[in-house]
């Protein structure tokens, strides 16, 4: 399997996981059946009319759903589908934690 296919799979796989979504609700979440994402997850080539689905639904960069470099580093990318998966008052918790720490080390 070639490095973009196994970047591909695993950012849906790690997608789904974010959003503590099983194969058949992520499908229906993304409007595309279940068999399409246990093939994508299994690093099966992904149709871009898909990947703008997942994208979409997820609110995420298509740039990331098709594995290609978005700028962030594989942390980065997991704290951000960390923090969506929060319900509001775990992102307003995150945020003001976030913010303490700007202030303790940043000296802001």
């Amino acid at each position: 399997m070639s490095g973009v296919g196994r970047t591909k799979m695993n950012n849906i796989n790690s997608l789904r996981r974010s959003l503590r979504m099983s194969q058949a609700e992520f499908a229906e979440h993304c409007d595309l059946s279940v068999v399409s994402i246990s093939r994508y997850e299994s690093g099966a080539k992904i149709s871009r009319n898909n990947a703008e689905k997942i994208a979409q639904a997820c609110e995420v960069p298509l740039d990331y759903v098709l594995g290609k470099n978005t700028g962030y580093s594989s942390e980065e990318q997991e704290l951000v589908m960390e923090y969506r998966s929060l319900s509001k008052v775990g992102k307003e918790l995150v945020m003001g934690y976030v913010r303490d720490m700007g202030k303790i080390y940043c000296g802001e």
